[in-house]
């Protein structure tokens, strides 16, 4: 019917009732040919569609749809029979027929039939079944968020698997729940039950049977929940459920949650998958662990933006403030009255509010006032002071975070935290300037009163944190010549040592001279009694304040302490250390004592990781990671930075020791456990076999021949069009032996309609591959917009100057621009790493070098040269390499060489070696 009324329906045949008609069947009487079974009901253009398609539309085919809709929509099975008006106003289907996955859940929207399969089953799901089937009724009780309405939708889920219909009321709060008077199974659901007038709930149940199943939901806030038959979920135990469940299906979880949050993942510098699962394990109900796992804290703009629409932005700031403070303690509506008092605002306003907040799920509840997690309050409130502060209406807010810093309840170490994230702020925004003086002077006074290790610690912290809250740091901390601070260094035995000695290293780099005068005070023969019994949690705190003590007087500390040790002590924890420890810990003290007495420093590595030996094989990637003070501090093996050079390089007691520790691992399993290693490893894996390289090569080489390619393919494959820098270095490590280069040619090779740029690493690393790549027109990125990675464009052209001087044009082509860019550049760094490339580009393609001049900005390069002409002598043999070659020139750039040589008559001439071409 149209909406006006008007009938469009036919009554159509679906075997004809006439010779000449569409599927005429003559065995047919006419009885038949009218009888209910060969007619359908059809709008008159699909009655067209139909006849003018025989072929397509066949008997069988027009009978399976009519028995399929007649399914779908009848309240009988294999009937016509409808539902009363009554009842449709009552309940309404649910239908299965769309599957989405998590990320609905994550997002944090309401879930329905769509999202009962994605979501791990709940324990409480075949409770209700097996209750349901013995009982025909059953209820479930819980707290908001606890997963009642997907626990619901699995047992409707498995039900109308099994056939039966599935019918959930519109409004609990009604007068009656009529059941259908039919044949069909139905299962009846009512949310919120706690709505519904007692009486009418109880005659619904009562009205239950074979075919007639009743499920209803309360919150437990309700007292209808103590009836019999009710089960009671245990948010905790569906956390569980589901957090196991996501861990077993990783790949899948991962692309879901990716897409939730785009800083998790397997890469560099994103958060791991596993550790975002962890924390969504603490949250006390589903619903909050859907939204850390999903990093609802990304959507702050979006909710901050929201709660300032309807007002609710000054109460929300004053509950996350606290929530940061407090350090997530629950908080009570009298706790965030007292915050929001100094504001006047309404009370009915503020109840308003806190419905808002709780009824969008920024909030836990009434009884819990706080947001589902303290990264949300922190970027949340930081968001809300944006706002504020762009709409020139602060006002309201700074009252709200001076009246929770000013409250002398919350923990320093709560408070510490709020000041930082006031201090980093949000872009360019910093929000510092809000705290006003009084409470400054306030918390000053309030850390150095502190007692505890524990408040002496955080107080050190604090007090650190207040450096960009005044003018003049110092002068507002320390009023006593450093005498406190003195006291409480000689004090520290366990968990203040380590914010003392922050706070000293602070103090050092302020005022040297006062940082001396603390550490002449200090008792040496104390403090190294304290470092010889220290224990495993306090070996890193009482390093770093050993450390920071012994910077700032190096020759009464290698003189006297280290001869205060007792090493016999230090050797014992070496030997000893815990499974349960961080290996971190230990390896900082073994970096700092060989700085002091190198010999003992290094005996204290080897008993170390003699002992630790079983941890070193069970997780080498791992492990070397966080022993990365000791092959880098200690034993000076690994060294990104190239600090430890010259006088400084490894010694060959240092070596010996690292071969020592290579051996650790077989060579079997540590090429398997290498080849196995997520993206955000290949660092360390790539450092670890620089190590073995350096110490033992024919190991390193038998490891390389045995890794896995297969595996490392599989991990590399996804990010192949964009690699990042880690795996980039872990390949041109990895291809220092022949048979890795060949395997990584072949990877690249499999997947090379993905590559849009190839690394300068990845075109060295497989030259089979970049040969081919470079002949086909692709680009090797030696340079972006930003950067020119001089040192990796002249090795490429040294190697295709040898191999395939053919090339040379095609791979410098697309950079020319990009290198007269660099050197016109006004700052003299830009010319430091320039001068090889520039040689072997003059040497090898002249053209090409004189395309570079002419596209050179003359007018900055004039700026950019005299500076480097002034600066480092490699910066002045880049420029006046192009001042050789540019004097000649007619245009603005050989005028600019010539003034040039002429204000620098020596260093704007460059060294005969340089201009002498290469063999």
């Amino acid at each position: 019917m149209t909406n006006d009324g008007t009938m469009i329906g036919r009554i159509c045949h679906i075997e004809a009732a006439l010779p000449d008609g569409q599927r005429f069947n003559e065995a047919m009487t006419n009885e038949e040919r009218r009888s209910y079974e060969n007619l359908i009901l059809l709008c008159g253009d699909h009655h067209t569609i139909i006849d003018d398609n025989p072929n397509k539309y066949t008997i069988e085919k027009l009978r399976r749809l009519k028995n399929d809709h007649e399914k779908a929509r009848s309240a009988v099975a294999n009937t016509l029979k409808i539902r009363s008006a009554e009842q449709m106003e009552i309940w309404e289907e649910l239908a299965f027929s769309e599957v989405r996955d998590l990320r609905p859940a994550l997002m944090g929207r309401s879930l329905g039939p769509a999202d009962a399969a994605a979501c791990p089953e709940l324990a409480e799901t075949a409770i209700l079944l097996r209750d349901l089937e013995a009982a025909y009724s059953t209820r479930l009780a819980g707290v908001p968020g606890a997963g009642k309405s997907v626990c619901v939708m699995q047992v409707a889920y498995i039900l109308k698997q099994r056939g039966w219909h599935v019918l959930r009321a519109r409004n609990p709060a009604v007068g009656r729940l009529p059941f259908l008077t039919s044949e069909a199974s139905v299962l009846y659901i009512v949310d919120d039950a706690h709505l519904t007038p007692a009486h009418v709930l109880n005659m619904a149940e009562q009205a239950t049977g074979p075919n007639a199943w009743l499920l209803t939901t309360f919150n437990t806030a309700h007292s209808q929940i103590d009836a019999p038959g009710t089960t009671h979920i245990d948010p905790k135990r569906a956390v569980r459920t589901i957090a196991n469940k996501l861990r077993a299906q990783r790949a899948t979880t991962l692309e879901i949650v990716s897409k939730a949050d785009t800083s998790v993942g397997d890469r560099p510098f994103e958060e791991s998958l596993e550790r975002r699962i962890d924390a969504a394990e603490k949250a006390d109900v589903p619903w909050q662990f859907c939204f850390i796992l999903g990093g609802g804290w990304t959507r702050a703009d979006a909710i901050a933006s929201s709660a300032i629409s309807v007002g609710a932005d000054s109460v929300l700031a004053a509950i996350a403030a606290r929530q940061i403070a407090s350090r997530d303690e629950q908080a009570t509506r009298t706790e965030i009255d007292q915050i929001v008092q100094c504001l006047e605002l309404d009370p009915e306003a503020v109840d308003q509010t806190i419905t808002w907040l709780i009824k969008h799920r920024l909030i836990s509840g009434r009884g819990d006032l706080r947001t589902p997690h303290q990264r949300f309050a922190a970027v949340l409130l930081r968001q809300l002071l944006k706002h504020a502060a762009e709409a020139k209406n602060t006002q309201a807010l700074e009252a709200v975070i001076n009246a929770v810093i000013g409250d002398d309840c919350y923990p320093l170490i709560g408070l510490r935290n709020l000041l930082q994230e006031l201090r980093f702020g949000i872009g360019n925004w910093r929000f510092h300037w809000f705290v006003k003086q009084q409470h400054r002077e306030m918390l000053v006074s309030r850390c150095w009163a502190q007692r505890s290790e524990e408040e002496r610690n955080h107080a050190c912290l604090l007090l650190c944190e207040l450096e960009c809250y005044f003018d003049d740091w110092l002068a507002n901390i320390i009023n006593d010549d450093g005498a406190k601070l003195t006291r409480w260094i000689n004090d520290a035995s366990g968990q203040s040592a380590y914010g003392t000695g922050y706070l000293l290293g602070q103090l050092s780099l302020k005022d040297e001279g006062l940082a001396k005068k603390v550490t002449s005070r200090v008792d040496l023969t104390s403090l190294a009694k304290k470092l010889s019994d220290v224990t495993p949690d306090q070996v890193y705190a009482m390093t770093e304040l050993v450390s920071n003590v012994a910077r700032s007087d190096w020759d009464t500390w290698n003189k006297n302490f280290i001869d205060l040790l007792d090493k016999d002590k230090l050797r014992s924890l070496a030997s000893n250390w815990p499974d349960d420890a961080y290996l971190s810990s230990f390896a900082n003290l073994c970096a700092h004592l060989t700085y002091h007495d190198q010999p003992f420093g290094l005996e204290l590595v080897m008993i170390f990781t003699t002992g630790v030996a079983h941890r070193l094989r069970a997780d080498p990637v791992g492990s070397f990671h966080e022993m990365d003070d000791i092959f880098w501090h200690a034993l000076r093996l690994h060294d990104p930075l190239g600090i430890y050079v010259g006088k400084k390089r490894a010694t060959g007691q240092m070596k010996e020791v690292g071969k020592r520790i290579a051996k650790t691992w077989s060579i079997d399993d540590l090429a398997a456990k290498i080849s196995r290693c997520q993206m955000r490893d290949m660092q360390s894996a790539a450092g670890l076999l620089l190590l073995i390289r350096k110490v033992d090569q024919k190991r390193f080489t038998q490891i390389v021949k045995q890794l896995d390619w297969n595996i490392i393919e599989a991990t590399l494959e996804p990010h192949l069009d964009d690699l990042f820098h880690d795996a980039d270095v872990f390949l041109s490590v990895c291809g220092m032996v022949a048979s890795a280069q060949r395997a990584v040619s072949l990877i690249l090779k499999r997947h090379q309609d993905k590559i849009t740029i190839l690394t300068p690493r990845l075109a060295y690393t497989a030259p089979d591959f970049s040969d081919k790549f470079v002949e086909m027109g692709g680009l090797i990125g030696v340079s972006t917009s930003h950067h020119f990675y001089w040192d990796w464009a002249a090795i490429l052209l040294a190697r295709w100057a040898k191999d395939r001087p053919d090339l040379i044009d095609s791979f410098l082509a697309p950079h020319i621009s990009n290198a007269a860019t660099r050197l016109s550049q006004k700052h003299a760094s830009w010319y430091e790493e320039a001068i090889l490339f520039l040689r072997l580009v003059q040497q090898l393609n002249r053209k090409r070098f004189e395309e570079i001049l002419s596209l050179i900005d003359a007018e900055t390069a004039e700026v950019g040269w005299t500076n480097a002409l002034r600066g480092k002598t490699s910066a002045q043999h880049t420029v006046a390499y192009l001042i050789h070659f540019s004097l000649k020139r007619s245009d603005a750039l050989g005028s600019a060489a010539r003034r040039l040589r002429q204000f620098f008559p020596k260093s704007s001439v460059p060294p005969e070696k340089l201009l002498k071409e290469f063999k």
